[in-house]
């Protein structure tokens, strides 16, 4: 199977990072008990030999960028610190840009004493998504909690097919089921002439720094929310109550707060189109039982003079648009135009460059990523051997001219909202007063359901 070609959106994943803006997902596990190092570290090896693609590198041969499979082990930083303090301050390990031509695409930042454990998985996007990354702490969790049982830590692990990674790039789609897809994706011909047309803007002007910048001296920079199972339910009720899905309501609850945050700094130009990514999963039966890849693909939601909408009506417009990217399977566009911009000058070398700003921010909802696994479960929390599972949050990154990318998980007794911000761009107090303003909007959708009373949210790490 190897040297295995990279797929159309792993290529281009390559070529958005750099090192001034690193295209790394990170996952921040916080363990209370005593984390056994060597058990960590066997697991580590266990769970790598079943996702290659975490543990390769790449390379160009021919004109073709191909991965290929390294032996050395995953490197681990370790540091003896009380993770408990690190969480209460709101401080992140510092990472930093890993080319993946010269190293694989994983690696792990373990901080730890006798009371708990902090461990930050640093994956390059090109590797897998964030689906992906969960199906690969599920093999380390289960690896962790077979040897802390001294049982073979290859027992119990789920089925798991490897020749399915040559299948990720058409993600298990039969040439039958393609040519039925192209009268849908010709209905999406008007939305990327109004893509490449628009301008998006950044949520404060700034000019990004250059691509072989170094990076600043916080990162990652992230802050973070906890929003309480009664809240999330809240929630949903609120948008049953407007028949439409709680990621709908997210959606419009994020720019309605990315355009009360930018009045608020000054920045009044309604004008101004606001881009917003959103990841969707397109991982289906047929790909059941894949190693760690991306399955993915995104879409963008433009919007201008959002203050002249009401609140109702933005989440109609957010409704609809995800309602026809849906119905339409347009999930499949975004990837359709990276195969063929392949074949056009440049190369998607060309199309990762492109303008300053291509999007004002990310925000993506993993949902229960961690809620299925094999696992003792108390109080909503995983056991794994002798750790608890105190909480999760994964990070998606930034490019050029987004200044805040935000990701949602839930696990445990809520969810989780995890903002990654630019320092160059914005204080602490300003990603503080981003998200906050992100939070109060979900609370005002909650407060509006009537004979309603919801508790705030709680203001975890910040």
């Amino acid at each position: 199977m190897f040297p295995l070609p990279l797929a159309a959106i792993e290529e281009y994943f390559l070529h958005e990072d750099r090192p001034a803006y690193p295209c790394l997902i990170f996952w921040r596990l916080a363990f209370e008990g005593t984390l056994r190092p060597e058990w960590l570290e066997e697991a580590l090896e266990v769970a790598r030999s079943r996702h290659p693609l975490l543990s390769s590198r790449v390379k160009k041969e021919r004109g073709v960028w191909r991965w290929e499979p390294a032996t050395d082990p995953i490197p681990i930083q370790w540091h003896e610190r009380s993770p408990i303090e690190m969480w209460e301050q709101g401080e992140w390990p510092t990472a930093r840009h890993q080319p993946l031509q010269e190293e694989v695409g994983l690696r792990l930042i373990v901080t730890m004493d006798h009371h708990a454990a902090d461990v930050v998985l640093v994956m390059h996007h090109s590797t897998c998504d964030g689906l992906g990354g969960a199906s690969f702490l599920q093999d380390l969790f289960l690896a962790y909690q077979a040897l802390s049982e001294k049982r073979d830590p290859r027992e119990k692990l789920p089925a798991i097919c490897d020749e399915k990674l040559a299948l990720r790039g058409s993600f298990g789609l039969t040439r039958q089921q393609m040519r039925g897809m192209i009268p849908e994706q010709l209905t999406a011909w008007r939305g990327i002439l109004q893509f490449l047309m628009r301008k998006p803007q950044p949520i404060l002007p700034h000019t990004p720094r250059k691509s072989a910048a170094p990076l600043p001296e916080i990162y990652p920079a992230i802050v973070t929310r906890r929003v309480s199972a009664q809240q999330a339910d809240l929630l949903s009720s609120a948008a049953k109550a407007e028949r439409t899905t709680s990621n709908t309501m997210l959606i419009r609850d994020y720019f309605w707060g990315i355009e009360n945050f930018r009045q608020s700094q000054g920045v009044n130009r309604p004008q101004d189109w606001i881009r917003l990514m959103v990841p969707i999963s397109l991982r289906s039966k047929v790909l059941d039982g894949i190693s760690a890849a991306n399955v993915v693909s995104v879409v963008f939601l433009d919007r201008r003079e959002i203050a002249s909408l009401t609140r109702s009506q933005l989440a109609k417009t957010v409704h609809d648009e995800m309602k026809l990217i849906m119905d339409y399977q347009l999930g499949y566009t975004f990837i359709i135009s990276l195969v063929a911009r392949r074949y056009l000058p440049g190369g998607l070398q060309g199309a990762a460059a492109g303008e300053p700003c291509v999007l004002s921010s990310i925000l993506t909802n993993l949902g229960r990523a961690l809620g299925k696994m094999p696992l003792p479960v108390v109080n909503g929390h995983l056991q794994i051997g002798n750790l608890t599972l105190r909480s999760a949050e994964a990070i998606a990154p930034l490019r050029p001219g987004c200044v805040a990318a935000t990701s949602l998980m839930f696990y445990g007794d809520g969810f989780t909202i995890s903002s990654q911000y630019d320092p160059e761009i914005l204080t602490r107090e300003k990603a503080n007063l981003f998200i906050d303003g992100f939070v109060s909007q979900i609370e005002q959708t909650i407060s509006e359901q009537p004979a309603q009373k919801s508790p705030r949210t709680s203001s975890s790490t910040s």
